[in-house]
């Protein structure tokens, strides 16, 4: 308490000890004590308490303490006085600063809190692959909008689903399993089959992690689609092992067509050395007979080179369709004697029946890729069986023809149905028999018939025979005449003068020897530019034979040359390239025929014969 002059007159205890006085009484408020605690409240006008000031307190020791500070006037015994309260309040602000720096720091961090848990959103909400949160029971308690993708499902509809309804296509015991899987081992990855809204079956490869939450199990899973990869790899497997089983193909391919290729070379080589140092010890027949031995080794030998270029040419779509007109049943009738001869040891029975309404038509289809497809599956027929009954069945059928070739041998086992067109494969069957072929004759007949516009078809029972079928389309172009036969033209050769450009010798010597035999005069070039100075300088020339590769100058350009100055000089092309796109070619080049390599006699003379004429 205070007086008018502003002199201490009492100071309770609790103030002393909150100072560190031992007493204040006479101390005025000039004092450094009273300046400090600032005594304007003084001043107070009237009774009322002043407000209260939150000011400093300094103790005796110099140290400072937070204090409220009241004032209060009264009148004692006629003098004035002025009553201060001062309640210490140190504690309270140390407190409140304290808590002031809590608060402050919770925000900072509830702040911070907040801004990781919005990046952890949009973080979970945007992860390029599906996450789940599963509890104990395995239902959905998170998911991002990758896994809605992945499954169809909104949000609403896979929050109130269990991943028991995901994995259809596994049972609970395997699922459960899997989760005690990934408590025990803390991580795990695996595969597995989810099921989508819509019913699909997806692949998934699954990471995932053991979580305790608030002392429950939960799981964490990232899950990726592999439902492509698997396919990927799949068709990868599926791709190495048709490699090796090609592989293997080839190799055996190799060793078959080795085989094909030796064995008629051995026939023909050692016969020719026989005729060679023994012809005169010979007798007539066993000299017919080698050179027959000859002939037939050289055409298995040629059709198995001719076999494997016409694969070539089919793989690679260079086959072109023609449009022949022709009879169907002399030309069958034709091959089925050649068959019937060439297979006569045999002993089979043979039927051929044809629809009455094909016997006496020409049609019109391309008649080598005909001929060829009846000639393989004939051949096969004929050279599986034998004491047997084999049927070649022609029937009309709807502006289609209808071929059948059935035989009631052994048949295909149904294991080897599906894989008889592919290429250098045969059965067990066809193992077990004395094979001449390489085993493409149903890989190129299927080819040939799809170009005819047919599709080749099997059916075997084994133990009671096989039957191939096929149709195809065809134009009925008019009646056949009385004989049936192409004219031929009748005309002679003698005196014909006939170039032959031929660099190599062994093929010229051939055609000179034959076309001399029929009478022609011959003359021969070694090249184009030979070719061309022969024809120029002889004025009989009647005919030219002229091969394609050729050193200096090639056919092509030498009859190129040759029509500038002469277009009426019949020129015949002569090329191993037998290709249909090859012979088309050479005409645009002024050839007026074409004679392959090799060429039989009976081809040749005709060949020529008609040049002529025409």
């Amino acid at each position: 308490m205070v007086d008018s002059n502003q002199d201490i007159v009492f100071a309770n205890q609790q103030l002393l000890n909150l100072g560190g006085f031992s007493n204040l009484k006479g101390e005025t408020c000039k004092s450094s004590f009273c300046n400090s605690i600032s005594c304007s409240c003084l001043a107070i006008p009237g009774e009322n308490l002043s407000d209260k000031i939150k000011t400093g307190f300094v103790k005796k020791d110099g140290t400072l303490a937070i204090v409220n500070k009241i004032a209060h006037k009264l009148a004692l015994n006629n003098k004035e006085y002025t009553l201060i309260f001062i309640i210490d309040i140190t504690e309270e602000e140390k407190l409140k600063k304290f808590q002031d720096v809590i608060i402050k720091e919770k925000s900072i961090a509830e702040k911070k809190a907040l801004k990781e848990t919005e990046k952890f959103e949009f973080l979970f909400e945007n992860f390029g692959e599906a996450l789940y949160l599963l509890n104990k029971k395995g239902d959905f308690i998170k998911v991002n909008k990758k896994a809605l993708k992945h499954l169809g499902y909104s949000k609403e509809e896979l929050l109130s689903m269990n991943v028991f309804d995901i994995k259809k296509t596994q049972s609970i015991s395997k699922v459960c399993d899997l989760m005690e899987a990934v408590k025990k081992k803390g991580n795990l990855l695996f595969e597995t089959n989810h099921v989508t809204k819509k019913g699909k079956i997806k692949t998934v490869e699954i990471a995932s992690s053991y979580l305790n939450l608030n002392g429950e199990d939960h799981y964490f899973s990232s899950v990726r689609d592999i439902t492509l990869r698997k396919k990927l790899e799949s068709d990868l497997l599926i791709s190495r092992e048709k490699a090796q089983e090609s592989e293997k193909l080839k190799s055996a391919f190799l060793n078959n067509i080795s085989h094909q290729i030796r064995t008629p070379l051995n026939g023909i080589l050692g016969f020719l050395d026989i005729l060679e140092h023994d012809f005169s010890n010979l007798t007539p027949k066993e000299r017919a007979d080698y050179f027959n031995i000859i002939r037939d080794n050289s055409n298995k030998l040629l059709n198995t080179v001719e076999d494997i270029l016409e694969v070539s040419k089919l793989n690679s779509g260079q086959a072109k369709l023609k449009s022949d007109c022709f009879s169907l049943k002399i030309n069958l009738e034709k091959l089925i004697e050649e068959m019937k001869q060439t297979y006569q040891a045999n002993n089979n029975s043979f039927c051929f029946e044809i629809d009455p309404d094909l016997e006496n038509i020409m049609i019109k289809t391309d008649k080598d890729m005909l001929m060829r497809v009846l000639k393989s599956l004939l051949d096969n027929v004929f050279k599986f069986n034998i004491q047997k009954v084999l049927k070649l069945i022609v029937q009309n059928n709807n502006g289609h023809i209808l071929f059948s070739v059935e035989d009631n041998g052994e048949g295909i086992p149904d294991k080897y149905i599906d894989t008889i067109f592919e290429p250098f494969t045969q059965t067990e069957y066809t193992l077990k028999q004395t094979i001449n072929g390489i085993g493409l004759g149903l890989t190129i007949s299927k080819k040939l018939v799809n170009n005819l516009g047919g599709d080749l078809k099997v059916e075997s029972l084994p133990g009671k025979g096989t039957r191939f079928y096929f149709s195809i389309p065809y134009k009925n172009e008019s009646q056949l005449t009385k004989t049936g036969k192409l004219e031929v033209p009748n005309k002679s050769l003698i005196g014909k003068t006939i170039l032959i450009a031929e660099d190599d010798l062994i093929t010229y010597m051939l055609l000179e020897t034959k076309l001399k035999a029929e009478g022609c005069n011959i003359v021969h070039a070694i090249n184009g530019n030979e070719a061309i100075k022969q024809f120029e300088s002889n004025k009989l020339i009647d005919l030219i034979i002229m091969d394609i590769n050729m050193p200096e100058m090639d056919g092509l350009e030498a009859s190129k040359t040759i029509r500038e100055t002469c277009e009426k000089i019949p020129i015949l092309a002569h090329s191993a390239f037998v290709h249909d796109e090859c012979k088309n070619n050479y005409l645009k080049y002024g050839f007026n025929g074409f004679l392959n390599k090799p060429t039989d006699t009976n081809t040749l003379i005709k060949t020529i014969m008609a040049c002529i004429k025409n």
